[in-house]
This record gives structure tokens, sequence and C-alpha cells, in this order.
């Protein structure tokens, strides 16, 4: 199982972000001859997949950036919960993808075997753009009271229908018993570690040919940072400490992403259009549009499906993925970042404006609500039951990050609930002090913070393999 998508359309999401991370760490790592990174990502969706919003905030992006080893298999059975979807979901799919890029396959009989194998084949064929194959299917095919109709969405069959089942289909064996043959059939564990080996014997020849790249490949999917990490960043702390210039915070940010980018080639950046205000492009960043071995990803007004892809592009690994927005447009996101909560997936979200008196912007981009809102314990998960909530700021970083890896040593930054540790956080900018203490947040500092602290936080929170930030 590769992800956890959760409601529905983030699966899709993801998908997107692993092949964006495919594409991207094969333009970076193969070389002529060696093409060390080089497969297919496919993803399967249904009708209500493509009602959700994300869908067309991930897939406009897909056919802008030619993922073209994407390939989506449509589930068209035209049943939804509340029923026959005729009613409520009209859309012309297939223009609607053709339009955002993709190549369009079908409709063909999702039942047919050999035309699900010749649409494969021919999604296959396509070097530039991302597929759809639209599968018309029967939900519940077998089922004679129940098939076609949204009774068998999301309900049992049913003892009498499993027994009419049963004898349509000329099934006789019992529950949970397979015939040899389909057991074989189904049986890719010969072929899978023929294929796996054929692949060990390449990156063989790749690591003799490209001894570092191969070397930092590895490191890359082992999630470890490179060994000079630590020495060189705490070389630039000290270098920063020196210095001791004052500067607003998301400049801080900019500074360390600037600074951590030329340790961490695995960084994989981005806004959704807000790079200019969220600070997180840096000297360096190379677009993908430009660039396919870049380093930057402009993930356009897309907030909700940057966060999604930045979780498939964190579980296909090889890449450290941050994104950047103003914090109250992570409501629009909020579901994906809680799903990179519960996968634990290393995805950093650079979240900032979190003033409750935001100007010119007025009381919709005000977020007292959402700081009240965000509460986490060490798991990144929501406690329920306690007495407090501790708000969230922007981006969880400073001593927080440090109590994560070394509590021990960190003194009094934090408090119990019920036995359970509970960090203290503070706001990235724009509330600090009496101010922040008033509604139940306590400040990490006071005023404007330095880029060298802001950066020790960054290197603490990227030691950290298995967290959402």
């Amino acid at each position: 199982v590769e992800t956890t998508t959760g409601p529905l359309g983030q699966g899709l999401a993801n998908a997107v972000g692993m092949a964006i991370a495919e594409k991207t760490l094969a333009a970076q790592f193969n070389r002529p001859g060696h093409d060390i990174v080089d497969h297919r990502t496919h993803v399967f969706v249904g009708d209500g997949c493509l009602m959700e919003g994300i869908s067309h905030e991930v897939c406009s992006l897909a056919g802008t950036l030619a993922l073209a080893k994407l390939t989506c298999y449509y589930d068209a059975n035209g049943i939804s919960i509340d029923g026959e979807i005729d009613g409520w979901f009209s859309d012309d799919t297939a223009a609607r993808f053709r339009a955002y890029g993709w190549q369009v396959i079908g409709p063909i009989d999702g039942h047919d075997r050999a035309a699900l194998i010749a649409a494969t084949q021919e999604a296959h064929a396509d070097s530039e753009h991302p597929s759809l194959i639209i599968c018309r299917t029967l939900i519940g095919a077998g089922a004679p009271a129940k098939q076609g109709k949204e009774i068998s969405h999301g309900s049992p069959l049913g003892a009498a229908e499993v027994a009419a089942t049963r004898a349509a289909l000329d099934w006789h064996l019992p529950p949970f018993e397979m015939p040899a043959d389909v057991v074989a059939a189904w049986d890719a564990r010969q072929q899978g570690a023929a294929r796996h080996s054929a692949w060990q014997e390449r990156f063989r020849a790749y690591a003799e040919a490209y001894p570092e790249l191969a070397a930092e490949l590895a490191r890359r999917f082992a999630g470890e940072l490179p060994a000079d990490f630590i020495a060189r960043s705490d070389d630039w702390i000290a270098s920063v400490a020196a210095t001791a210039e004052t500067v607003a915070s998301r400049k801080a940010s900019q500074q360390a992403i600037e600074s951590l980018s030329s340790l961490l080639p695995e960084f994989l950046g981005g806004s959704a259009d807000l790079a200019g205000s969220n600070l997180t492009l840096w000297r360096g960043a190379r677009g993908l549009q430009d660039a396919a071995d870049g380093n930057y990803l402009h993930y356009g007004v897309r907030e909700f499906g940057m966060a999604a892809i930045m979780n498939g592009i964190a579980l296909h690994r090889g890449f450290l993925p941050f994104g950047g927005t103003f914090l109250i447009f992570m409501e629009y996101a909020r579901n994906a970042l809680r799903m990179a909560a519960i996968m634990q997936q290393r995805v950093v979200h650079v979240l900032t404006h979190d003033s409750i008196g935001l100007g010119e912007d007025g009381p919709t981009g005000e977020i007292i609500a959402t700081e009240m809102q965000e509460t986490i314990d060490e798991h990144g998960r929501v406690p329920i039951g306690q007495d407090e909530a501790i708000p969230i700021g922007p981006v969880r970083m400073r001593r927080i990050v440090l109590e994560k890896l070394a509590p021990e040593d960190l003194g009094d930054v934090g408090h119990t609930h019920g036995g359970t540790r509970m960090p203290r956080l503070g706001f990235l900018d724009g509330v600090h002090g009496e101010d922040a203490q008033s509604i139940g947040q306590t400040p990490l500092r006071q005023g404007t913070g330095g880029h060298g602290a802001l950066h020790a936080d960054i290197k603490a929170l990227l030691s950290t393999k298995d967290r959402a930030m």
C-alpha cells in the first residue's frame, strides 16, 4: 500500500506527486546508458474522486508538467452513495482532461481484460502526456438484485444476495478459497524477484560508472542527512550568530532555506503562488517548468493540491518537499496536512502571515480561529479529551522541534497532559509577547528573529525522518 488516501481525490493527488518525484529524480540522476530511475505511476479513481475540487487542481498541473509516466484508470460506473450521478455530475470528463493536456483513451469496457491491456499499452506509448483511461463498469457486477445500484456501493450484499451472486457466477468454492490456477496467475513473486535482481545489476553498473551519484541516490532513499550536514550547519549558524543581524522572520526563513539548499540537494521547494510573500524562493532555485532537474515547483493557486502532492513526493522518497502559503489558506489544505501527520511523512509547510490583524486583507485573512483549532501531540495527532488546547504556529519550529528530538536537553519548554508531554508553540511572525499569551499562546521569541536561529530550528526539524512539519 503506497499511501493512505483519506477523502476522495487525495490518492489522485498523491499519484501526481509520485509522478513529479519520478520525473525530477530521473532528470537529476539518470545518465546516458543508465536509466536507473525509470518507473510509472498508476492510479485508480472513481466518479467521486473527479467530483472533488482537488482533482482539478492536481490534474491541471499534471498536464502542464507533462507527466507522461502517469496513467489514471477512471472507473466510470455512474453511481455514488446517493444514487445515479446524472443529476449532479454531468461533466464531459474526456473533454475536461483533454483541455488539461492529457491523452484520453476510451471509454472501454472495464470488465474486458484484453481491452484494459490494450489501453494500458496505448497509454505507455505516449511520451508527452499523462493518460486517462475511461473504463465503463457495472458496480456490483454479478449480484442479480443489486448490481448497478447504489445499494451495492457501501453496504454488505447480505447472505441471500451473496448466495444468488455465487449461483449467477457459477462459483462454488468456500469463502476465501481460491482455485490453484487463479492463485498462480496472480502470484508475481518470482517475476518481481527477477526484475528486482535485474535492476540491482543495473544499479551496480551505474555505481561503477557514477559512484558519487549512486551514493547520493542511496542516501536520499534511505532518508539520511549528508555526512557533513551537522558540521556545515553548525559553521553557518556560528557565522550568522557572529553577525547578529536582525531581520523579519519571513526573511530569516528565506535565508535559512537558502543556506540549507546548498547542504540538502533533496530540497524540492514550492509555493501556492505566494513565493514573493512567503519568501520560499532562493538564489539557485530552478523551476521545474524550465528545468526537468530543477528544485522548485510553482504550484499556482492550488493550496490543497500542493499539500497532497507534497505527500506523494515524500512517499515516493528521494526528496524533502516544502511548500508555502498564508496560514489562513491552510484551511483549504487542512486534510492533506492531517494525512501527512497520520502517515508521519517528512514534509515541511511554510505558513506565514499569521497575524490576527492583517490590514488590507481584513477578517477574511485573519486566523484567530485557525490558531485556536490547530492542536497536536508529539505523534502528529490531535489530542482529545484534554483540559486545554495548545495552538500551533505556522511553521512548527524553534524549541518544539528540538524537544521532539532531544527533550532531555531542553528544560521546561512544554507541559504535561495526562503523562503526555505537550509542546508550547509560537508564531512565526505577527503576534508576540503579551498578545500571544492572551490567547493561550506561548511566544518562542519576542519581536523579529535571526535567520541563524531559524536555520538551527530547520536543521533539527530535518533530522526527524517521520513527521509532518
